[in-house]
């Protein structure tokens, strides 16, 4: 897991590697070279893929190759019409001004081009990761589910803290957390705050964000 600890938010990146080739879910904000750092590990062999279109998870798209930046579609065309949830962008959210608008700059300067996902199966080494449509957080949110391992890449659809959402959303959102009940999923890796690991844990989870969903 990696993360961009000048923006407070935190969102979560994660690098699963095999030799040198990393499968990245995320890229973070953009004040960070995610991809030079890796580098630095020895990994040349680059596959960014995207959870959802916000800003805070796509900003470092800066760093990387067109040709190393793959998406659904749903998220392909979202960034297409830069529909990257830009309103929640805001200074208080960066230790220093200056980092602030530097990230505002990219993301006026910036434009994103992506290579269109066409398998529903992502695999690495001995990951197979399942791409899912899981709408609420935003209409483009994708989960990665590993089955074999129980491994759940989330982004911001299942995290501990406060849920994100449109008004108008809330039902769709409703169902999309029932239906991860249906997942036997052991660790939880989701785009925010901290790991969670056991399957109770998550479970917990589960059903207090379904409670702050009905009340």
């Amino acid at each position: 897991m990696l993360e961009e600890t000048d923006y407070l938010e935190h969102c979560n990146i994660f690098a699963f590697i095999n030799k040198d080739e990393c499968l990245l879910f995320d890229c973070g904000v953009g004040l960070a070279n995610i991809k030079q750092y890796l580098q630095s590990l020895g990994i040349n062999k680059f596959k960014v893929i995207l959870t959802h279109s916000h800003f805070d998870h796509v900003g470092g798209l800066i760093f990387f190759e067109d040709s190393e930046v793959f998406a659904l579609k749903l998220i392909n065309d979202h960034l297409m019409d830069n529909n990257l949830g830009l309103d929640y962008l805001v200074q208080k959210d960066f230790r220093t001004e200056i980092e602030y608008r530097s990230v505002i700059d990219n993301f006026n300067t910036s434009s994103y081009l992506c290579q269109l996902v066409t398998s529903e199966i992502l695999e690495i080494g001995n990951y197979k990761f399942k791409t899912i449509n899981l709408p609420g957080h935003s209409k483009d949110s994708y989960v990665y589910y590993d089955e074999t391992n129980g491994f759940m890449i989330s982004g911001d659809v299942l995290y501990r803290g406060n849920l994100y959402y449109a008004d108008e959303n809330r039902q769709t959102y409703l169902k999309t957390l029932k239906i991860f009940l249906n997942f036997d999923i052991s660790i939880l890796f989701p785009g925010h705050n901290e790991i969670i690991k056991g399957k109770e844990s998550i479970s917990s989870l589960i059903y207090r964000q379904i409670k702050e969903l009905t009340t």
